[in-house]
C-alpha cells in the first residue's frame, strides 16, 4: 500500500500538515474480524508538518502474542530520535509501555520556537489503566540535556508518579531541581472549580447556596536547584529562594491553609526580599 502526496492537512482540516508520501508492507492473519496477528513495514519518504520535511523515517507496528508493538525512528535534520511502545492487556486492566530515546531535537528548527533550543535524552512512560476512574502512570526522564544559546544544563533524572481512582488522586514529583506532592481526592480538572466556589464563598450574596463537595488536598514544594532558572531557564530572573510552599484545603470544613516564604526574589531590576504569603 502505498501513499503518493497524500494531503494529510486535507483530512484532518489542519494547515499544520502537508502532503505525506510513504510505502508499506503489511501481512498477517485474521478471525471472526479480529486480528491474530500482523506486522507492518512503513517508510516515510516526505512528510510535511509545521512547514518542516522530513525525508528519513519509519514506522514498524505488529501484534504478536496478543501484545502490540510500535516503533518509530524519526532522522533528520532537526531531529533524531527512536520510540518504542507496547500495548496490551493483563487480567481486564490495560497497560502502555514506552521509551522514547531522544538523540537530538532543535525546537527551533522545528519551528517550535523563536530561538536555539536543542534537548536530548531518554523518556520512560507506563500506565496501568483499570477504568475510567482508576489508572496508575510513571514517567522517567534521564540524562535530559538542554541547550540555548551560550548555555547549557543537564537534569539527571525526574520521576513524576500518578494514582488516581474512586477515593484519591495523588501525584508526585522528584527531580534534581525540585520536588512537589499534591495528594488527596480533588481531581486536577476540578481544582479550579473548587477554587472559585471556596472565593464565592465569601464574595457571593448572604442568600446564595454553594453545596460542598467534600474535596481535600494537600500540596507541597521543596525547591532543591533554583540556579536552574536563575541561570538557564528564565535570564531576567537573577535571584529565586524558596523556603516553604504548602498549602492544604478542605471544601467541606471551609478550610484553605497556604505558607509560602520567599527570601528573595530579583527579576530584572526588581528586588523582593522576606515575602511570606500565610
Amino acid at each position: 500500500l502505498d501513499l503518493i502526496e497524500f494531503n494529510v492537512g486535507h483530512l484532518l482540516s489542519d494547515t499544520t500538515f502537508g502532503n505525506l508520501s510513504m510505502t508499506n508492507k503489511i501481512n498477517g492473519q485474521i478471525k471472526d474480524f479480529q486480528p491474530l496477528q500482523f506486522n507492518l513495514e512503513s517508510k516515510i519518504h516526505s512528510f510535511e508538518w509545521n512547514n518542516n520535511k522530513f525525508d528519513h523515517s519509519s514506522i514498524s507496528a505488529s501484534l504478536l502474542d496478543e501484545i502490540y508493538h510500535l516503533n518509530v525512528v524519526l532522522k533528520d535534520t532537526s531531529i533524531q530520535a527512536g520510540i518504542r511502545a507496547q500495548y496490551f492487556q493483563k487480567d481486564s486492566v490495560s497497560h502502555i509501555r514506552a521509551t522514547l530515546d531522544i538523540d537530538e531535537i532543535e525546537l527551533e528548527g522545528l519551528h517550535l520556537l523563536d530561538e536555539y533550543f536543542k534537548s536530548s535524552g531518554n523518556i520512560e512512560f507506563n500506565v496501568a489503566i483499570h477504568s475510567e476512574e482508576e489508572y496508575y502512570s510513571s514517567i522517567a526522564l534521564n540524562e535530559i540535556r538542554l541547550e540555548r544559546p551560550g548555555k547549557s544544563y543537564l537534569i539527571n533524572e525526574v520521576d513524576f508518579n500518578a494514582k488516581v481512582n474512586r477515593d484519591a488522586s495523588d501525584f508526585y514529583l522528584n527531580s534534581d531541581i525540585l520536588d512537589a506532592a499534591l495528594t488527596g481526592n480533588t481531581k486536577l480538572d476540578e481544582l479550579d472549580s473548587a477554587f472559585l466556589d471556596h472565593i464565592d464563598l465569601y464574595l457571593s450574596l448572604p442568600d446564595s447556596i454553594i453545596s460542598p463537595k467534600d474535596f481535600t488536598f494537600d500540596f507541597n514544594l521543596e525547591m532543591k536547584r533554583p540556579e536552574f532558572f536563575t541561570d538557564f531557564l528564565v535570564p531576567d530572573l537573577e535571584e529565586l529562594e524558596i523556603k516553604k510552599c504548602q498549602m492544604h484545603y478542605n471544601d467541606k470544613d471551609d478550610i484553605l491553609q497556604a505558607e509560602l516564604l520567599i527570601p528573595a526574589v530579583k527579576y530584572q531590576d526588581i528586588l523582593l526580599k522576606d515575602l511570606a504569603f500565610i
